[in-house]
This record gives structure tokens, C-alpha cells and sequence, in this order.
């Protein structure tokens, strides 16, 4: 599969393994689970196979984990070699409020709170304010049914049994079961695609909530597999890799996961061009005002690029309210971007375009998830900036989409770890990370001892320095000692321990 823009790529770019996924989960009557590494394609081969079933005639529905991915494939698919395809009423966030489904998940969560209080349903104040008591006495429920007699029972009511045919999940390692009981209760069959090694939402990796592990015990699935990374250059997956992780899924060592993850890129010649394979970079700051001045010189220089190429460019962090404040100080500095937010609680505010090349985006990391830019950068990547505590502090209470649930230190690492991977292999020619305390930073910390000897593929400067860019000499020469040599700096044993918007609707209190 070659490097054509996301919604260019047609059935003939696709390798044999892509096609054949194509061709079962555009046949009628089948059940899969895909899954596959970062950059694999799961979601533009799902809109592939959703495109056919739909040309069958054969109603399909095209469901995503959040708000930002429903966006980028519908704007993706606006004018583009798959003639006239409108997918704006295929592709759908699960949480839409005023979806048939809903009505179902909103009983299982309901569930869910009275087996830990009985007295849930007439005493809770969320209860009460939403009606939920009479919602189940409209549908005939009762305590002592299953979660799939409810479910079944709900879509019965509603007259949505089933309403598609088939409905394909994109980012399924992230779905709570009460979410893959609503889906199944709604469809005939299911296209299921995910990455445990992306799982980034505390609730997937809890077992009173994990969906994907039942999943992946499914019998009656059909089971296909990528592994093949089309999206990261080489400099890139040497930095992800250093946060993979091992779960309970894999079948094989970490090492042996890591190298899956990055022989196969040296088979893509887009991977291994000279414009993609500049190193990845980190900026020490003495102060925030000269970290900003130096991401901001960053994205300019690439502005000023004039080749013709893509610049689209991402600035993340971890809480909206950390993602508003870079984005005020950068537009003092003379960079303005959009930044990613919602409206009404049911769509993304139409203010930017994904297939806008210039693209300068502010957004919040779990919103990244599916998506893919060709600058990542990442400000202000200290722990107490991140501030990963807080979220998992947020699981602990019950809320509106679920019952609390507490993680052991060793799933909260490995949720961290997840989130550093999915967020860098967002990126297509470069990450950019920066700090002003490097011995708390996140990412640096999380990296391997000595990582800055790595000088292909890491370059650690000051702010306010110029970074020397790699001549096409010099990444030829790298690339061609990976090939030669089959060397890749990937971690022995195992991994490095770490060293050291305003708007009232319920819908804006989801945390994605």
C-alpha cells in the first residue's frame, strides 16, 4: 500500500492480506475480528469493505470510539477516486445521543449500578433526573434478566432488531462490554477491528468493564491479522516501539512483538524515503516562554517549506485545558490552528478539513485515536503537566457512562506506555516532543539509558538551536544498515522502567 493520501487509495494498492480482509467483510453474513498493528489500515479498509456492502445494497453501519475519527473519515472520503461516496450518514460515534442504540447501553449501564446498589434505579439523583426507573418499567425489565435478555429485549421494544445488517467497529480493544452487547443486539453481524497494544481507556483493561477479551475468546469469529505498518518511517517506530507492551493477548515475547512492529517497515519505500526519516526531536527549554518560542520557530520553518508536499501538523497534550493554553501562547507567537472541539454534543464543529494539507490542529491525545498527521508535536511533556493521576483519580467515581473501577499500578503503566504508542504512531515524517525539566519528563524518562547515542534516529538540542537536518546520504546510509545488518536499537529483555470548550450539553463531559 503505497503513500497516497488516507481516501485515495483504492482496492488495487492494497496488498493480498488487505484485499482478502476486504473481500470476507464485504460478503454478507460474516463475523470478524481484525486486528493489526498501528498504521496497518484497519480503518480505511473498514470504509472500503462498508463501501462495497452498501453498493450490494446491503445496509452497514461504520462505528468509531470518538468524535474525531467519525469527522476524519467523513472528510476524507469528500471528493476522492471512490467516486461520489458520501459516508456522512455510514460512519457514526458510538455515543450519539439520539441513536436507537443508545436506548439499549443506557439499561446495561443501569445494570451495572444496581448490582453494586440495589436501591439504584429509585434513589440515585442521576437515576432520578433521567428517569430511569420508568424507562425500565417501559421496557419490562427487571434485575434478575441477563445483559443480553435486556439488550435484547430494549431493541425488541425500540424496533431496532436489527437495524443493519452488518456494523463494523473501528478501535474495538477500547469498547466496554455493555458496548459490544448493544452493537450485537442491533446487527446481524459484526466486522470487529482493534490493537490491544492501543488500548488506552482505563475501562477496556478492567475486568468489570473489558470488552475486547471477550472478543478475543469468540469462537465463532473469523480471525484475521496485519502486521504490516504502512504509516510510520523508520525514525518513528523506533520511537514507538520503545512503549509497547506485552498483554495478556500476545503469543509471543516483547521483543519478538517489537520486531514484528519494524522489519516489515524496510519493505515500504515510502517509509524509508529521506523526507520522512529525519530524526525524531527533542527540545530542552530553559523556561515554557522559550519552550513555546521554539516549538513555534519549529512549525514555522515547516510552514515555509514550499515543495509541494503535505504539512498537515498536530499539537496534543493530554487535558483540554492544557491543549487551549499552548495553543493561546503559540498564536501569540504567530501560529494559529484550529482546535478540536465538538458541537452540541453530537459533532465536531465544522471548522476545519482533514484533507486540508496546511492543517494545524490542537487536540487532546485520546481524540488522536485512527487519526494520522505528518508533524506531531508534543509540548510540556512533564509528568506533573500530564498529569495521568487525575484521570485514573476520575475512574474511581461512577458517572453517566459507567461504574467506577480502580487500576493496579501495573495496568495504569501499561495504559501510559499505550497512550505514548498510539499517540507517536499518529505521525508520518516527524515527532517533535519537548520540556523544561527533562528528569520529569514523561517521555524521556520512559525512554532507554543512553538513548541519545541513537543519532539516527534521536537529536536532543536546546531550545533556540537550530536542529541539523540529515542529508539524504545520511538516511540512505541508515536505512541501508537496517537492511544489510537487520539491526534495529530495540530494548533487550524487558522494557526500561521509568526512571524516576464552554458548553452545557451532557455530551461534553465524555472524556475523549
Amino acid at each position: 500500500m503505497n503513500d497516497k493520501a488516507f481516501s485515495n487509495i483504492i482496492y488495487n494498492d492494497l496488498t493480498d492480506k488487505q484485499k482478502k480482509f476486504v473481500d470476507t467483510a464485504s460478503s454478507p453474513g460474516r463475523s470478524i475480528l481484525l486486528t493489526g498493528c498501528a498504521g496497518a489500515g484497519k480503518t480505511l479498509l473498514a470504509t472500503m469493505a462498508a463501501i462495497r456492502l452498501d453498493k450490494k445494497q446491503v445496509s452497514a453501519k461504520f462505528i468509531v470510539f470518538t468524535k474525531m475519527l467519525e469527522k476524519f473519515v467523513q472528510d476524507q472520503f469528500k471528493n476522492t477516486n471512490h467516486i461520489d461516496e458520501d459516508l456522512s450518514n455510514s460512519v457514526q460515534y458510538f455515543h450519539t445521543r439520539a441513536e436507537p442504540r443508545m436506548r439499549i447501553w443506557e439499561c446495561l449501564r443501569d445494570y451495572d449500578a444496581i448490582e453494586k446498589d440495589s436501591s439504584w434505579l429509585s434513589n440515585h439523583p442521576f437515576a432520578k433526573r433521567y428517569n430511569r426507573l420508568k424507562a425500565w418499567e417501559e421496557y419490562g425489565l427487571d434485575s434478575t434478566m441477563t445483559k443480553k435478555e435486556i439488550a435484547n429485549k430494549v431493541a425488541k421494544s425500540i424496533g431496532v432488531n436489527p437495524y443493519g445488517k452488518t456494523v463494523l467497529i473501528d478501535e474495538c480493544q477500547d469498547f466496554e462490554e455493555n458496548m459490544l452487547i448493544t452493537v450485537k443486539a442491533v446487527s446481524e453481524n459484526q466486522v470487529w477491528l482493534g490493537d490491544a497494544t492501543q488500548q488506552i481507556f482505563g475501562h477496556g483493561m478492567h475486568e468489570t468493564h473489558e470488552g475486547f477479551k471477550k472478543l478475543n475468546n469468540d469462537t465463532t469469529l473469523d480471525r484475521h491479522s496485519l502486521d504490516v505498518n504502512f504509516r510510520n518511517p523508520v525514525t518513528i517506530a523506533v520511537l514507538a516501539q520503545y512503549f509497547i507492551t506485552e498483554n495478556k493477548f500476545d503469543v509471543i515475547e516483547l521483543r519478538e512483538k517489537k520486531d514484528n512492529f519494524l522489519k516489515p517497515i524496510t519493505r515500504n519505500q515510502t517509509a524509508i524515503s529521506g523526507a520522512r526519516n529525519q530524526p525524531n526531536l527533542f527540545i530542552h527549554a530553559e523556561s515554557t516562554d522559550h519552550q513555546y518560542d521554539a516549538i513555534a520557530e519549529r512549525i514555522k520553518a515547516i510552514q515555509s517549506k514550499d515543495d509541494g508536499s503535505d504539512s498537515q501538523i498536530v499539537v496534543t497534550h493530554t487535558h483540554l485545558d492544557n491543549v487551549k493554553h499552548i495553543r493561546n501562547q503559540l498564536l501569540k507567537r504567530g501560529i494559529k490552528g484550529e482546535l478540536a472541539t465538538k458541537k452540541s454534543g453530537q459533532s465536531m464543529l465544522n471548522n476545519f478539513d482533514f484533507k486540508n494539507p496546511k492543517l494545524v490542529l490542537f487536540s487532546t491525545v485520546h481524540s488522536l485515536k485512527g487519526l494520522q498527521f505528518d508533524y506531531l508535536f508534543f509540548p510540556d511533556t512533564e509528568e506533573k503537566k500530564l498529569d495521568f493521576k487525575s484521570m485514573f483519580k476520575d475512574n474511581k467515581e461512577d458517572d453517566m457512562w459507567r461504574t467506577g473501577f480502580e487500576l493496579s499500578p501495573e495496568q495504569k503503566e501499561a495504559i501510559i506506555k499505550n497512550t505514548f504508542f498510539m499517540v507517536f504512531t499518529r505521525a508520518k515524517k516527524r515527532v517533535i516532543c519537548s520540556y523544561v525539566d527533562r528528569n520529569d519528563s514523561g517521555v524521556y524518562c520512559r525512554l532507554p539509558e543512553g538513548i541519545e547515542k541513537d543519532t539516527d534516529n534521536f537529536l536532543f538540542i536546546n531550545a533556540g538551536e537550530n536542529p541539523l537536518e540529515q542529508s539524504e546520504e545520511d538516511i540512505n546510509n541508515k536505512i541501508q544498515k537496517i537492511q544489510r545488518d537487520n539491526f534495529w536499537p530495540v530494548t533487550e529483555g524487558e522494557d526500561t522502567e521509568n526512571n524516576d470548550d464552554e458548553d452545557d450539553d451532557d455530551d461534553d463531559d465524555l472524556p475523549f
